[in-house]
C-alpha cells in the first residue's frame, strides 16, 4: 500500500515537471514567434521605405492610377519635374490630362486596348507641362496591386533628347538632299530655311554670304518682318561682321547688344531685334558667310538650345551651299563657253583635266609665237604651251580650277622685246572635267590707263608727283607712322633763284632748272621716300620712318650733288635752294598742314639768313 502510494507520488511530481516544461516551452515559442514577428515586420517596414526611396528617386516618371476611376493617386518627385507642377496638382487628376487635350482621348483609346490585349503598354506619346511645352515620352504601363486596390503603374520617360536628336539628323539628311535635288541656289536657300524652321522659331531667317576677294557682304536669301533685303555692303560693324570677324557664334540679347555696342564692337543696322542669333558657316576653316535667326517678340526667346542646334546643322548647310555655287559657276561657265565659242572677239582654249589643250580658236592662235599651227599643240600641256605659267604659280591655280570648280580672273603680261610687253586679261574656268580659258589683249587699255594714272598722280613737267597725289601719300603714311608709332621727317625745299633765271634766261631754262633739281633729288633719296612738287618753285620730300636727325643727312647728299652740278659750271648760272625740315612724332601728334607749315617756316628763316 506505501509502494503504491509511493508511485503515485512519484508520478504527479513527473506530471508537474512535465507541465512547468510544456508551460517553459509555450512560453518559449510564444516569445520566438512575438520575435519573429517582429523581425518580419521590421523587415517589411525596410522595405516598403526602401521601395518608397527608389519610388521617390526614380530617374523616370511614375504615375499610379486607380484602374477603376482612372484617377492618379500618387507620382513621384521626378513626375513633378517632367510636368513641371506640384504633387498636389497632379494627384485627383484624370490620367488624361497628361496628355495635350486634342490627342488625351486616342492615347487613352489606345492604352486601355494594349492593357486589355496585352496586359501592358509600351508606347511612346506626349505629354503636356504646366507651362504648356509638349514633351515626348516613352511609357511602359501595366497593373499591379497596392493593398487591396488595383493600381495602373505608368512609367514616363522623357524622350525629348533622343527626339531632338532623331530630327537633327534627319535635318541633315533634308540639307543633303535638298543640296542635290534644287537645281539653283535660292530653291536651296527656301529647303534650308524649312529646315530650321522644323527645328525652331524661324520666321525672321537669313543667310549672308562673304567674298574674301572683295570684301562683299551679300545677302541672298532674307526674310524678315520689319527690314528689306540689304544691299550688298563693305564690311561694317553690324551684328553679321561681328560673327564672321570673330568665328564663333553669338546670341545676341538685348543685354548682349548692348554691352557690344558699349564696347564699340557693333552698331545698330535695320530693325532692332529681341534676339539675334548667327553661327557663322565654314568650309575649310574658311567663314564663307553667317546662318541667322531673329526674334522680335517677348513670346519667341532664342537660347543656347537653338545656338547649340543652329551650330550642328551650320557645317552640313555651308557644304551644301558650296556645292551649289560650285554647280552654278559651272553652269554659268558653260553658258558662257557656249556664246563664246558661237561668237568669239577674244582667243579661247579648251583643256582636258591634266591641262592638255583640246582645242583653241584662230584669236588664240595669233597671240602664240609666229608659225605655231593648231595641229603642232593640240594635245600638248600649257605648260609647255606657256611656260611662264608655272613660273608665275598660274599652273597650280589652273589645276585648282579644275579641282575646286571655282573660276579664276587675273591679268598677265608676256613680254616681247620686239613689239613690247602684251597685257592680256586671263578668265579661266572649269568645263566638264578640264578647264576653258579666255585670254583678251589688254595691252592698249592698260597703256591708256597707264597715261591716265600718270597723267593724274604725275607732275608733267619734273615727273615727280603732283601736289594733290603727293599729299595724299603723304597723309597715309602719317595715318601709318600713327598706327606703327614710328617718326617720318618732311624737308620743304625752296629754289631760290628760280624767278631770276626765268628773268634772264627764259622760263624753258627756269623749267630745265626744276627738271634737274628733281632727277638729282630721284638719283639720290631712298626708293621709298616721297617727291612731289606744291607748285611753282616749291618741293615736299616726306622721309618714311626716318628721324629729322637722319633726315637732314640725307638731304646733306642732295645738296652735296647740287654743289657737284654747280661746281661743273654746266650752265650759266648756280642752282640755289632753301630747305626747312618738320618731325612727326606720334606722342606729339601733328596734322598734315602743321608739318608743313613748321617746314616751310624753318625755311623762310634760313632763307632770310642767306638774304642778310
Amino acid at each position: 500500500m506505501q509502494i503504491k502510494d509511493k508511485t503515485k507520488e512519484q508520478l504527479l511530481k513527473e506530471l508537474d515537471e512535465l507541465h512547468q516544461k510544456i508551460a517553459a516551452f509555450e512560453r518559449a515559442e510564444a516569445e520566438y514567434k512575438k520575435a519573429e514577428r517582429e523581425r518580419i515586420e521590421e523587415e517589411l517596414k525596410k522595405s516598403e521605405e526602401e521601395f518608397k526611396l527608389a519610388f521617390e528617386n526614380a530617374n523616370d516618371a511614375i504615375f499610379w492610377a486607380d484602374a477603376e476611376t482612372g484617377l492618379i493617386i500618387n507620382c513621384n518627385k521626378a513626375a513633378e519635374i517632367l510636368l513641371e507642377k506640384k504633387r498636389e496638382e497632379i494627384i485627383g487628376q484624370r490620367q488624361t490630362t497628361l496628355h495635350p487635350p486634342q490627342k488625351a482621348e486616342l492615347y487613352a483609346a489606345v492604352f486601355k486596348r494594349h492593357i486589355e490585349h496585352e496586359g501592358a503598354v509600351n508606347d511612346e506619346a506626349e505629354v503636356i507641362t504646366k507651362s504648356g511645352v509638349i514633351k515626348p515620352v516613352h511609357i511602359t504601363a501595366s497593373i499591379t496591386r497596392v493593398g487591396e486596390r488595383a493600381v495602373i503603374q505608368g512609367i514616363f520617360r522623357d524622350i525629348t533628347e533622343r527626339k531632338q536628336a532623331e530630327k537633327l539628323q534627319g535635318s541633315l539628311f533634308k540639307i543633303s538632299e535638298a543640296a542635290h535635288s534644287a537645281r539653283r541656289l535660292e530653291e536651296l536657300y527656301r529647303s534650308i530655311h524649312n529646315v530650321i524652321g522644323e527645328l525652331m522659331p524661324a520666321n525672321n531667317f537669313y543667310i549672308a554670304l562673304h567674298d574674301l576677294k572683295s570684301g562683299i557682304i551679300s545677302f541672298p536669301y532674307f526674310v524678315d518682318e520689319y527690314d528689306e533685303t540689304p544691299a550688298p555692303r563693305k564690311f561694317r560693324k553690324g551684328l553679321t561682321e561681328y560673327v564672321i570677324r570673330t568665328g564663333e557664334p553669338l546670341l545676341s540679347t538685348p543685354e548682349v547688344f548692348r554691352n557690344l555696342v558699349d564696347c564699340g564692337k557693333v552698331e545698330v543696322i535695320g530693325t532692332r531685334d529681341l534676339d539675334w542669333l548667327g553661327v557663322p558657316l565654314k568650309v575649310k576653316n574658311r567663314i564663307m558667310g553667317v546662318l541667322v535667326v531673329q526674334s522680335y517678340t517677348e513670346h519667341i526667346r532664342l537660347s543656347e538650345k537653338e545656338m547649340n542646334i543652329l551650330k550642328y546643322v551650320s557645317d552640313q548647310i555651308a557644304m551644301a551651299i558650296e556645292r551649289k555655287q560650285s554647280e552654278e559657276a559651272l553652269r554659268e561657265s558653260e553658258e558662257r563657253l557656249t556664246i563664246f565659242m558661237n561668237s568669239a572677239p577674244d582667243a579661247f582654249a579648251l583643256f582636258d583635266s591634266a591641262l592638255n589643250l583640246i582645242e583653241i580658236n584662230n584669236i588664240g592662235l595669233k597671240m602664240l609665237p609666229a608659225g605655231i599651227v593648231k595641229e603642232d599643240i593640240i594635245g600638248k600641256n600649257i605648260a609647255e604651251i606657256y611656260p611662264t605659267s608655272t613660273d608665275k604659280g598660274l599652273f597650280n591655280k589652273y589645276l585648282e580650277i579644275i579641282q575646286m570648280g571655282k573660276p579664276l580672273y587675273v591679268d598677265d603680261i608676256v613680254p616681247d622685246s620686239q613689239f613690247g610687253d602684251m597685257h592680256l586679261s586671263v578668265r579661266a574656268f572649269k568645263v566638264g572635267d578640264g578647264m576653258g580659258i579666255i585670254v583678251t589683249d589688254i595691252t592698249e587699255r592698260k597703256q591708256a590707263e597707264e597715261k591716265l594714272r600718270k597723267l593724274a598722280t604725275t607732275d608733267a613737267l619734273t615727273e615727280v608727283l603732283n601736289r594733290g597725289f603727293g599729299l595724299l601719300l603723304f597723309s597715309k603714311q602719317l595715318q601709318l607712322s600713327k598706327r606703327n608709332n614710328s617718326k617720318l621727317s618732311i624737308c620743304y625745299v625752296d629754289v631760290d633763284n628760280l624767278k631770276e633765271i626765268n628773268d634772264t634766261y627764259g622760263h624753258r631754262e627756269g623749267d630745265e632748272v626744276l627738271k634737274i633739281i628733281s632727277t638729282l633729288m630721284k638719283g639720290t633719296l631712298r626708293e621709298i621716300d616721297i617727291i612731289c612738287r606744291l607748285g611753282g618753285d616749291e618741293f615736299l620730300i616726306v622721309l618714311l620712318q626716318c628721324p629729322v636727325e637722319q633726315a637732314v643727312g640725307i638731304w646733306e647728299r642732295v645738296v652735296h650733288k647740287i654743289a657737284i652740278f654747280n661746281e661743273k659750271k654746266i650752265k650759266p648760272y648756280s642752282i640755289k635752294v632753301s630747305w626747312g625740315f618738320a618731325e612727326y612724332d606720334p606722342a606729339d601728334e601733328k596734322s598734315v598742314d602743321q608739318l608743313i607749315a613748321d617746314a616751310d617756316q624753318e625755311m623762310y628763316k634760313k632763307k632770310q639768313k642767306k638774304s642778310n
